[in-house]
């Protein structure tokens, strides 16, 4: 049994609905209401209150100062101390020593997109502007009566009503029949309602694994917009009553292979809506009679679409929009009975819907934060599975602080830092669920880090007054081990391998304690190393080797943020209060520099590495391009699966000295002619999977043995340094790679490479737009550094390329 305290300043027809349900409807038995409490006297609600035998109180809030009304009435809520405060019409403002005295304890119901005319003078706004809808917000309240964790969210059919009178009746009569619903669920619950394990959920999504790069992006998309979503595997799918809406993901097969994974579904036969993405989209194209072509139009990064907007997903877009495309096959011929609704310059079929509105396919992908509008489609399928919004995003940090108590047990903890913010946000939760007491760390110096990296992460834990830090100096070792390795694939088993040894000798040093092994691990590592069932693999990151796997298996490693995305570490980082200067660095790979130093065990190039170089210059003349193809090669995603390629190199004809960029041949700006010449050099050339570009004309560059070595190290440290420190005001670029090249020019000075995307959550990434007067004093500077040949500059989307070359 709940105690409540009611909260009224209107005329109190929430409260009385939920007295009637306290007495004899879904909240009987449930709760007791210990007041009901007014800020004014003559509140109509004091009287229904006083007939139910409810204790009323009432503290005046005319004629008082604000400091002095707000005090007298935190000090009489403490006093009460009730297990929850219900607003049921209460419009004065909550101060924030209130809201924090009740965390998560305070909760309110108003109409949720007119939030500057709360109350009745929500439905007020909706008649003067005459709105269709409207919706009702069932919340926490956080930092003020309008804001605060969702709840429970239901859109109100406003059509037929033909008076202000209607309107309030309408939305009264959905506001009662929440709040009582709401309530009944979260008093008969010991936890609040903030995760899928309180099973409050009616209804979800499900969301259909072929094997995509983004499966789990959707997934997070959804949950993010208040509809509960899980994810499947098309072989052990199968609806149930909670299913109101399907989502098929992309995927790395092509739909017309004998091997393509497909699912026992009958599309003609099911009332809920689907959606195909991608992969997804060419499924169900499939399954339901349209025609595919493999091959022969393959589009990655920006597309620009024209769509319909009187269609189900595009309405309240705009007819032309950007859009992010990752696909070899597309569709060729729709189904009997659909009709296209958007188109590119060379996808005729980049989106359909069928008549009746039900089943949708888009060839792009909306879950990735570059498509434009891509929330807004997700969100417009949505409303077309439920008018009810009652999923909660989970409040991580409590959620995984107590995750980790759970899963250590009694156990302590050891975390390997890294130096980068996934493995120190992993060991300030294990911090924060167990005490300094019973977490240990290990700070490896492989040799492959950034200048000042280690002595930061020292300081800031440090400051925390964290003893427990051990150093190790494995910089000879791993060299040892890297020497003449060039294969990026295999030099990242081997700084796998090396890490599971160093930790495995750290945690025998514990002798008879029982010890986990903490691992930063985040969900693009996972996916990247192929962990799903159907997902090809990209890269092997350290952190996914078979000796890592083994541990798992073996309930020997902890993963406590392996779910969250680049963007949700930072956010939890933040939370637990570390410094944002060490938050929101760059991100930085386990292995360090050892990936951003690119390996040739030859001088001599591969034969017909620039077989197409012809059709390069063809391709590029109308930008006023000029290129060439490198002898070196870099890991890139296209359709979900890796690829390893040659970069393209090109310049403006013109150069950037000799003529302003503001005269150059191209119409377009600068930057927007290498954007589209970057996109059509990728989806044309087969040998060719990124594009960089040189700010003047390049020397000829020549192929020579190079390999990792401390030398290596120090040179690629000096000019990260340089580039990154004088470029730290830029707040868009969120990583930025240096590289180093196994080209040289003819004096024996190495080319270097910068990668600097804009990014949230590095499943899909844009190259940066730098200022050309910038970049020019940058590459000056730079070559100044004894030994630098040239600074490239990578303008190439993700996909195609990963952001780093390997």
């Amino acid at each position: 049994m709940k105690d409540i305290i009611i909260m009224i300043s209107g005329r109190g027809s929430n409260m009385a609905a939920i007295l009637a349900e306290i007495d004899a409807g879904v909240l009987k038995g449930l709760c007791r209401v210990k007041a009901v409490f007014s800020n004014d006297e003559t509140a109509p609600g004091l009287k229904i209150a006083a007939s139910c035998r409810i204790r009323t109180s009432v503290i005046r809030s005319q004629g008082r100062k604000r400091k002095e009304y707000n005090k007298m009435l935190l000090d009489w809520l403490l006093e009460e101390n009730p297990d929850y405060i219900i607003l049921a019409g209460y419009m004065l403002i909550l101060p924030p020593e209130i809201i924090n005295a009740f965390p998560q304890r305070i909760i309110n119901i108003h109409p949720a997109d007119t939030t500057q005319h709360q109350g009745l003078h929500g439905y007020e706004w909706a008649w003067d502007n005459h709105l269709t809808e409207t919706k009702i917000t069932v919340h926490y309240v956080d930092e003020g009566l309008d804001t605060g964790s969702i709840i429970s969210q239901q859109v109100v059919n406003l059509q037929g009503t033909k008076s202000l009178d209607d309107i309030e009746k309408r939305g009264l009569q959905t506001e009662h029949k929440m709040y009582s619903t709401v309530l009944a669920q979260l008093l008969s619950h010991d936890s609040q309602l903030t995760t899928h394990d309180s099973q409050l959920t009616t209804h979800e999504i499900a969301i259909i694994d072929f094997g995509g790069q983004y499966t789990h992006l959707i997934a997070r998309r959804i949950r993010k917009l208040g509809v509960f979503s899980e994810i499947y595997q098309p072989e052990d799918f199968r609806i149930s009553p909670q299913t109101i809406g399907i989502i098929f993901s992309g995927g790395p097969q092509s739909v017309i292979a004998d091997s393509a994974y497909k699912i026992d579904i009958d599309l003609n036969a099911i009332k809920i809506p689907v959606l195909g993405i991608c992969y997804g989209h060419q499924l169900i194209a499939s399954l339901t009679g349209g025609t595919i072509e493999s091959g022969n139009n393959p589009e990655y990064g920006y597309a620009e679409i024209d769509c319909q907007l009187e269609n189900t997903l595009f309405s309240g877009t705009v007819i032309h929009q950007k859009v992010w495309m990752s696909h070899g096959d597309q569709v060729t011929g729709i189904p009997a009975g659909f009709k296209i609704t958007a188109f590119t310059d060379t996808v005729p079929i980049a989106a359909y819907e069928s008549f009746d509105g039900r089943i949708m396919g888009v060839q792009f992908h909306p879950e990735v934060v570059h498509t434009q509008y891509g929330n807004q489609l997700l969100d417009n399928f949505l409303n077309r599975c439920t008018t009810s919004r009652d999923w909660l995003v989970e409040n991580y940090k409590d959620q995984l602080i107590a995750s980790v108590r759970q899963q250590a047990g009694d156990k302590d903890v050891l975390i390997l830092l890294s130096g980068g913010v996934d493995s120190l946000v992993a060991m300030e939760l294990c911090l924060a669920a167990l005490g300094s007491h019973r977490v240990h760390a290990i700070h490896i110096d492989t040799g492959f880090m950034r200048q000042n990296e280690s002595l930061n992460i020292i300081e800031h834990l440090e400051s925390l007054g964290y003893k427990q830090m051990r150093l190790i100096n494995a910089e000879e070792l791993y060299l040892k081990e890297l020497a003449g390795v060039v294969d990026p694939e295999t030099k990242r088993l081997i700084i796998g391998r090396l890490f599971v040894e160093i930790a495995s000798e750290a945690i025998a040093e514990f002798e008879n304690k029982d010890i986990l092994l903490v691992q930063g691990t985040i969900y693009p590592d996972t996916i990247e190393s192929g962990a799903s069932q159907k997902s090809a693999k990209i890269k092997t990151h350290h952190n996914r080797v078979d000796e890592i796997e083994k541990l798992i298996a073996a309930g020997k490693i902890l993963e406590p943020i392996k779910d969250l995305y680049k963007d949700e570490v930072r956010e939890l980082g933040i939370e637990l209060d570390i410094p944002p200067q060490l938050v929101n660095r760059h991100p930085f790979p386990g292995p360090g520099l050892a990936i951003r130093i690119l390996g040739s065990e030859t001088s001599i190039p591969e034969p017909g590495f620039d077989s197409e170089e012809e059709l390069l210059n063809n391709i590029i003349k109308e930008y006023g391009l000029k290129g060439i193809i490198l002898p070196i090669k870099s890991v890139g995603v296209m359709g979900d699966f890796r690829t390893y390629q040659h970069p393209a190199l090109i310049w403006f004809k013109s150069g950037y000295l000799t003529s302003p960029v503001s005269r150059l041949p191209s119409p377009d700006s600068p930057w927007n002619s290498l954007q589209k010449a970057s996109i059509k050099i990728v989806n044309t050339l087969k040998t060719v999977n990124r594009v960089v570009f040189s700010l003047n004309e390049p020397e000829k560059y020549i192929l020579k043995e190079h390999y990792l070595t401390k030398e290596a190290c120090n040179n690629l440290r000096r000019v990260d340094f340089l580039l990154m420190n004088d470029t730290a005001h830029i707040k868009e670029i969120w990583q930025m790679p240096v590289v180093q090249l196994p080209l040289f020019d003819l004096d024996g000075d190495q080319v270097y490479l910068m990668r600097p995307v804009t990014s949230l959550d590095a499943m899909t990434a844009n190259f940066y737009e730098m200022d050309f007067d910038l970049l020019n004093n940058l590459i000056a500077k730079t070559k100044q550094l004894s030994g630098i040949a040239n600074v490239l500059y990578d303008i190439t989307s993700k996909p195609p390329a990963t952001i780093e070359w390997e």
